[in-house]
């Protein structure tokens, strides 16, 4: 449940800062309005230098409402070029990566709640109240040089935002944080390559009742519907893939005929499809992003091979944690139940073929852009376990097998050997140490 609300957050967080400072906003209002009608004897305790004429209050007051309103259409104008910009030069798929930026949705709430202040209070500035000093006008200054800090920050924010290299960093730490997450919802599960139902004579699939991407399985309370039986229930698509109607998302294997229909009926509830993805849980889809600004750099419009070799270099990064990481399924079960429940996590070789099959494909007659997958290779083999360098040493000689040939010149080979003969230097090396441990146990 906690999990869910997460992610509802995470998909309506550019609505929360702009209502979270148009709530301030109104509390501020019903305080300064309070004041100047004398609700509250709170006038008395301000200094005099804080405290205005209804007229000049009002001429404040009508100059900020125009201000505010003025830059806040300029700052949404400035983020909308930011995000065409994004969108052209780097991939679609990281515009919001600027647009959920805090700064950029504190600067528009702060506009927004500014404006609404100002508005607001103009409509109590009357000759009827209490007094004809008012302290509304001054908090509306105070209000407004706080937008001004705020629009500074937020213009340093866009200079820098528009640099790849921030970019990429941003991706890194987004993904990186995205494999952790992964990590730590897999880690109470058992990692196992491969699972057996042949005991099983039932099978129940459990078909999808929408349509959507993957984002979210609970996986304790299936556990729970299950663990009184002597089921295995078997989860087919992993967080982030794209589920149709009616597809069999999880079966269900029994070794009695009858079943109780109630837990079939339940299923669906626990999980969550959505319309578009998201990195919180689906570290696949971190990965892409930076991908796609790999692609993007070394497409023949943009021809930026220094950036592709950047993106790459994450990539590795990436990967090589991934390496670290047996099993291509997850096992959860429990001493007191006959039960399993299975489902996809890792698989290093699925991960790391979707890592950089694209990059291959579209760079491999760029020198530069090859070598720096070698690199990534390298960098990968160094930290991978035993099961997932014979992984590493296959996807090699397909980068070998997709690249050679484009690469006729004899300098050109001789560099190209070098790197893939460190990428096997590695794997030895790995090797003896792991004999060494074997021998020492």
């Amino acid at each position: 449940m906690i999990q869910k609300l997460k992610l509802k957050y995470q998909k309506n967080k550019i609505w929360m800062y702009p209502l979270k400072y148009i709530l301030v906003a109104f509390i501020l209002l019903l305080i300064t309005v309070a004041i100047d009608t004398r609700y509250y004897k709170f006038h008395k305790y301000i200094p005099h230098i804080f405290l205005t004429s209804i007229s000049l209050a009002q001429t404040i007051l009508g100059a900020l409402v125009g201000s505010l309103l003025s830059i806040t259409t300029f700052t949404f104008s400035t983020t909308m070029v930011v995000l065409t910009m994004y969108s052209s030069d780097f991939s679609p798929r990281v515009v919001e990566n600027f647009l959920n930026e805090k700064i950029t949705l504190k600067v528009l709430g702060m506009f927004m709640g500014g404006f609404f202040y100002s508005v607001s209070s103009l409509l109590f500035m009357r000759k009827s109240l209490g007094s004809d000093q008012v302290v509304s006008a001054s908090i509306g200054v105070f209000y407004a040089i706080l937008c001004m800090i705020y629009f500074a920050i937020f213009v340093n924010k866009v200079s820098s935002s528009i640099q790849a290299s921030n970019l990429i960093t941003k991706l890194h730490e987004e993904a990186d944080d995205s494999i952790k997450n992964a990590k730590k919802y897999h880690e109470k599960s058992k990692a196992i390559y491969s699972y057996d139902v042949k005991d099983y004579k039932y099978e129940y699939p459990i078909l999808s009742d929408s349509s959507g991407y993957l984002e979210l399985v609970a996986y304790d309370a299936i556990f729970n519907d299950i663990k009184e039986g002597d089921y295995t229930l078997i989860i087919h698509p992993n967080n982030g893939d794209f589920v149709v109607r009616s597809e069999t998302i999880a079966t269900l294997y029994s070794k009695d005929e009858e079943i109780d229909e109630n837990i079939i009926e339940k299923m669906n509830n626990h999980f969550t499809l959505q319309s578009t993805r998201d990195i919180s849980y689906d570290y696949l889809f971190a990965i892409e992003k930076i991908v796609d600004v790999a692609l993007r750099a070394i497409s023949p419009g943009i021809n930026d091979p220094n950036t592709a070799r950047e993106c790459i270099n994450i990539l590795g990064m990436l990967t090589s944690e991934l390496s670290e990481i047996n099993g291509n399924y997850s096992e959860k079960s429990d001493e007191e139940s006959k039960s399993k429940l299975i489902y996809p996590s890792f698989n290093f070789d699925h991960d790391l073929f979707l890592t950089f099959y694209q990059i291959i494909i579209y760079g491999k007659e760029d020198l530069s852009v090859v070598l720096a997958v070698y690199k990534a290779l390298e960098n990968t083999m160094r930290n991978a376990t035993f099961e997932n360098r014979m992984h590493v040493k296959k996807f090699l000689e397909y980068l070998d097998d997709k690249s050679s040939d484009n690469f006729s010149n004899k300098t050109d080979r001789e560099v190209i050997e070098m790197y893939k003969e460190k990428v096997l230097e590695a794997h030895q090396v790995q090797n003896k140490e792991k004999i060494e441990e074997m021998k020492e146990e």
